[in-house]
């Protein structure tokens, strides 16, 4: 995964230098700090950009900057009196790091406030209030180096802890912009114009502005294209394999990241969170555990909410005859060996159990049933007391079919926002056109 790169906008210019030109003083020497504590607290997952020490004399400093304004994962903006005052530069990233914070809601742009020179009440004047600065929630009353970088871990990088900057969407983004980089670069010595051509082809928009690098700029804006729209998605790829003409190898591998963005990102969200929580759901949809060869699927809906909350690929799906804990004991076990009910019992059963016990992987239990009556406290219960005793990463999601029960059971949590039959089927019928469009191809 590539570095989150933070972008450090200053004014810390002063009259004295040190022995190597660089700003001395006291914001100069708080500049220094701000970068070295960022990087002894998260190392090479994070690059700093930073003119005190990002570009070599004679470099092409305007093009480094413009290239760091659009390629940014967040920004701060270092409010001395001089950066207020007295700095045109600053106003100028301000500006256009302002410009993308409005475009993008997932980019952060936080003002810090120092202590002793600035106020908030100071961004509310002049310039400052023409471009709606104080919008930003400022970092304030932090003045040390490791104040600073604290408080910006607390509302920008707190997911670098875990060794990965990159939101679920993020990941996605990602893979699609670099898919789509790569296929651009087999189709044409100059994949930037492919690029901008299958811009053209799938979308009346204006093209993107960000980043500077063409490859870079298209390939964001179509990833972009292709994952905004739960009701689009899937056919801006269509249009996007049969205008681009892409390697036809790695048109699947782009599809799977697309085909799961009509499922929202609540409902992913919900799915993720039974990890650490209690693992009984409830999932409408007419074709949650509908089987279709052509598109590779046993359980439709389900492995579509599976892929959009990005649960790991080794998840299994088992599918239980009923709301009884025998009913879903017996799908774990016929996973695990499908001749299991063939060979003698209670030897088998006992060898198939501990296998389950040890089983670290995820499974998920989907239960149909016929009325909500079915699921009282004692099969809830029995369920809860079977996934403690031989499968403890066992998620159960129960199945209505149809619309979500005007009554859920206490105890369950239903899977929300409520899912349309019309729009899940129409999903579905989305998916059908773009695999035959595949097929052509």
């Amino acid at each position: 995964m590539p570095a989150f790169k933070l972008f450090i906008s200053h004014s810390c210019l002063h009259d004295q230098t040190d022995a190597q030109g660089r700003p001395a003083g006291q914001n100069g020497d708080l500049l220094r700090q701000v970068c070295a504590e960022f990087r002894a607290t998260y190392g090479n997952r994070i690059e700093i950009l930073v003119d005190i020490e990002g570009l070599l004399p004679a470099s092409d400093w305007r093009a480094h900057l413009d290239s760091w304004l659009g390629d940014c994962d967040a920004a701060i903006i270092l409010f001395s009196k001089r950066a207020l005052e007295a700095s045109d530069w600053v106003k100028f990233e301000a500006s256009v790091l302002r410009w993308r914070a409005v475009r993008d809601t997932a980019f952060q742009l936080v003002p810090v406030i120092l202590p002793g020179e600035t106020t908030p009440e100071d961004l509310e004047e002049n310039f400052w209030r023409v471009i709606d600065i104080s919008r930003r929630q400022c970092l304030r009353d932090a003045s040390t180096a490791a104040e600073i970088v604290a408080g910006i871990k607390a509302t920008v990088l707190g997911e670098l802890d875990d060794g990965d900057h990159a939101t679920c969407f993020g990941k996605r983004l990602l893979a699609v912009r670099t898919l789509l980089a790569e296929c651009a670069d087999s189709t044409r010595a100059q994949h930037g114009d492919a690029l901008q051509a299958a811009w053209q082809a799938t979308t009346a928009r204006p093209p993107p502005s960000w980043p500077i690098d063409k490859v870079a700029r298209y390939s964001l804006g179509l990833a972009r294209r292709l994952l905004d729209s739960p009701t689009e998605s899937i056919r801006a790829f269509i249009h996007l394999a049969q205008n681009m003409h892409p390697p036809p190898a790695r048109l699947p591998e782009l599809f799977k990241y697309v085909r799961p963005m009509w499922v929202s990102a609540e409902a992913a969200e919900q799915l993720q969170d039974t990890r650490g929580g209690d693992p009984l759901l409830l999932l409408n949809g007419d074709l949650v555990n509908y089987s279709d060869d052509a598109l590779g699927t046993s359980c439709f809906t389900l492995e579509r909410y599976i892929e959009r909350a990005q649960l790991k690929r080794s998840t299994k799906v088992v599918l239980a005859a009923g709301p009884d804990s025998e009913d879903v004991r017996n799908a774990l076990r016929q996973d695990v060996d499908p001749r299991w009910h063939t060979l003698p019992a209670p030897t088998v059963e006992r060898r198939i159990d501990r296998r389950l016990r040890e089983s670290p992987e995820p499974v998920i239990a989907l239960i149909p049933f016929d009325s909500p009556d079915q699921l009282d406290a004692r099969r809830l219960d029995a369920l809860r007391a079977l996934r403690n005793s031989l499968c403890p990463p066992l998620i159960c999601i129960f199945a209505p079919g149809g619309a979500m029960p005007e009554a859920v059971p206490v105890g369950i949590q239903p899977i929300l926002p409520e899912l349309d039959p019309d729009f899940e089927y129409d999903r579905y019928l989305d998916e059908c056109d773009a695999v035959r469009a595949l097929d052509a191809i």
